[in-house]
């Protein structure tokens, strides 16, 4: 329930670690890990990653809920950053 209401955040943060992003492509867990790695290892990279996103998106909602206007400010800020970015990169 918790990752479905805010399953963009997830998938967008997965993205970035996973493969970087345009002001970072060299800076990401497929650099760090390379290919054809044991299960172990990759298992307990994603229960990591799985469980630190849960974290945000529980952190993110209780912000939300009590900065209201703040939270509205920082989606805004960083949707405008991330097209900057993404426009100028």
């Amino acid at each position: 329930m918790l990752l479905g209401r805010e399953s963009l955040l997830v998938y967008g943060i997965h993205l970035m670690l996973l493969y970087g992003s345009a002001l970072n492509p060299d800076r990401n867990l497929r650099k760090w890990l390379g290919e054809g790695q044991p299960l172990l290892p990759v298992t307990t990279v994603f229960l990591l990653m799985a469980v630190s996103l849960w974290l945000l998106c529980w952190l993110w909602i209780r912000w939300k809920q009590g900065q209201g206007w703040k939270a509205k400010g920082m989606r805004w800020g960083l949707a405008s950053y991330l097209a900057y970015a993404f426009l100028t990169g």
